[in-house]
């Protein structure tokens, strides 16, 4: 499961980092979303961190912040919208990986972040057409 916190933090930086830095015609509404983005990247990985650890898991947050920042250092060339289009499907792919083992409860968390991932990848994709 570290993999999935490490890739909702580098995702919730760089969409962060977007968000400060948008410009152009549509500032306004990428803006916006942008902000809306990082939040729900940051609200998921703050409540896997907590499931993770009052389950008994010992985490090292700080290789996962390190291993984010790596990851991060990937994203940088790429448009923003597709950037995050990518990562969403990604986060997809990993939670359909690591349902199968998770308990009931972490199942539940899992599906409904997977549910809020497919949503922001239907904005995402119409705004990129």
């Amino acid at each position: 499961m570290t993999d999935l916190l490490t890739l909702l933090l580098a995702l919730r930086l760089y969409a962060h980092l977007t968000h400060v830095t948008a410009k152009g015609v549509a500032f306004f509404s990428d803006h916006e979303y942008l902000r809306s983005v990082y939040e729900a990247y940051d609200h998921d990985y703050d409540r896997l961190a907590e499931r993770l650890t009052g389950s008994g898991q010992t985490l090292d947050l700080y290789a996962v912040a390190t291993d984010a920042a790596a990851l991060l250092g990937t994203m940088k060339n790429g448009d923003t919208f597709s950037v995050l289009l990518e990562g969403e499907k990604k986060l997809c792919s990993e939670i359909s990986t690591l349902i199968r083992s998770a308990s009931i409860g972490t199942q539940d968390l899992l599906t409904h972040m997977a549910g809020k991932s497919e949503k922001r990848q239907y904005q995402i994709s119409r705004r990129l057409s």
